[in-house]
Formats: structure tokens, sequence, C-alpha cells
């Protein structure tokens, strides 16, 4: 199979799937609960003043970093409510893009004490979280670059190719 029979079939069965079901729509709800929950985490972090966010987190940093997160609210809102899943892709790459941005920027800055991202937590979950290092931290900033532009792309051909589908145009 060629890579353009693979990508029209992708196309064809995200068309098929545009409208989400009642449990996928409380998904999305649920989605909203997951990620309020844990930009509070980070905002209790800040308030506490752990030492996870350093001295080099100012505006900028805020902005990017509770804007990217908060930006999935918005996407798994505009979803829930509209129902269907190609009509809210605009509003999915420019998240895509905004998680990228905030990760490049967050890296080049680097405003965090990895170390101090447990202090809030129960002893027992600690642990688990306890071989995080800045390095770590680092490279998984590096991944949000190359996944946030790499899931820009592909959602912006499938919100197109889905589209013309959609028109009655075949893909």
């Amino acid at each position: 199979m060629t890579g353009s029979m693979r990508f029209a079939g992708a196309a064809r069965r995200a068309s098929n799937k545009d409208h989400l079901s009642f449990s996928e729509r409380v998904g999305e709800c649920l989605g909203i609960v997951v990620i309020s929950l844990l930009v509070l985490f980070f905002r209790e972090n800040q308030m506490q003043n752990t030492g996870f966010f350093t001295s080099n987190f100012g505006l900028t940093e805020s902005f990017l970093f509770y804007g990217s997160a908060l930006f999935g609210v918005v996407t798994g809102a505009a979803r829930s409510l509209v129902g269907r899943r190609n009509a809210v892709r605009p509003l999915e790459i420019f998240g895509e893009l905004l998680w990228a941005f905030a990760s490049y920027w967050l890296l080049l800055v680097f405003p965090f004490d990895v170390a101090h991202f447990p202090d809030l937590m129960p002893g027992v979950l600690r642990f688990p979280f306890s071989w995080l290092t800045n390095d770590i931290a680092r490279l998984l900033l590096l991944i949000g670059v190359i996944a946030g532009l790499l899931q820009a792309i592909y959602t912006t051909w499938l919100f197109l190719a889905v589209r013309r589908i959609q028109q009655g145009k075949h893909y």
C-alpha cells in the first residue's frame, strides 16, 4: 500500500468518525477535569513557592506554561459542545502550535527545578517521581516541540482531507 493510499484511508476513517458519541463527549469532559487538576497542582506549587518554578518563571513563561495547558480545555470543550471533530481541528492546530512554541520557549529559558516537582504530593507518590531530573525535563520539552509541530502538520492535513470528503470531493 502506498503512502498516498494510507493517507486516503486515514482521511476516510476520520470522516466516518467525525461525530462524537455520548461517551466520547463525556470523555472530553473528563479530559477537561484532568487538565484542570494538573493546572491547579502546578499553580499550587507556584503559590506555595516550593522551588519547582525558579526566578526565571516570569509573566511570559507563566502565560505560555498555563496557556498552552488550558487551551486543551478550550478544544475539549469545543469538541464536546459541537460534537464533531473536524469542526474543531483549526482550534487544535492553533493549540498544537502554541504547545510547540511554549515547549520551545520553556526549553530555552528552563524556569524549573524539577527536583521539587513532587514536593506537594503525598509521600507514597513522591518516590515514583524521584527519578525526574532537569535533563529529563529538558528532553520532554524537546519532545513537546517536535511532537507539537508534527501533530500540527498532521492535523492540518487531516482537517483539509476530511473537509474535502465531507464536501463530496474524492480524496
